[in-house]
């Protein structure tokens, strides 16, 4: 099976996105349903990042990528951006 696009997201999850509420995850989720459309065989890569980075899916086709949950998004720490792209790309 060939792939259309290598999806990845570095998704912060910092303390400072604490502000924003539910639409981070609101956003990611229509981001996700949007790309399953059709017949769309990407891979998905989400990284999350405060203090440290949390690899959630990892090369996963885009078809079998559940939504995020509210509860799995808990804005905390610091920004540690630089690690998580730094990180990814290096895997």
């Amino acid at each position: 099976m060939s792939y259309n696009t290598n999806i990845i997201i570095i998704f912060d999850e910092s303390g400072s996105m604490e502000c924003m509420g539910k639409e981070p995850v609101k956003s990611l989720n229509a981001f996700i349903e949007e790309q399953k459309k059709g017949f769309n065989n990407s891979i998905y890569t989400l990284v999350t990042f405060s203090d440290n980075h949390k690899i959630i899916f990892d090369h996963v086709n885009i078809k079998h990528v559940e939504e995020m949950k509210f509860d799995d998004y808990k804005p905390n720490g610091c920004t540690a951006l630089n690690d998580a792209i730094y990180e990814t790309i290096s895997r």
